[in-house]
């Protein structure tokens, strides 16, 4: 890998393993870090997909006075659900909807 600002080269593998030059390592772990962009979700149109039975979802609901919230699909009821502040489901007109990312992973203290 180049380094961009000074144009040396950098075996990354090797500067890890043998921990060399660790203010370079730093540089390169925070220019990671700043300049990576997660991919965005896209949403889906329930005209194309509706997602599996009740598996929470981020909704999207232009109806509503919350456009976006966590819900669920019904199939049995063919409706899309939240969950209100007292607990209760209520049922919301829903144009859009996408899956909710992956938990994350919490690594040991090393």
């Amino acid at each position: 890998m180049e380094d961009k600002i000074t144009g040396v080269c950098v075996d990354i593998p090797t500067v890890i393993k043998e921990k060399k030059n660790e203010s370079l390592l730093r540089a390169m772990t925070h220019a990671i870090i700043e300049h990576y962009t997660p991919p965005t979700p896209e949403w889906i149109s329930v005209k194309e997909r509706l997602p599996d039975n009740d598996r929470d979802v981020l909704i999207y609901s232009p109806y509503h006075e919350r456009e976006r919230q966590v819900g669920y699909y019904g199939q049995s009821s063919e409706m899309f659900f939240y969950e209100q502040d007292d607990g209760s489901d209520s049922s919301i007109v829903v144009t859009h909807w996408q899956e909710l990312p992956d938990k994350p992973t919490i690594g040991e203290a090393k």
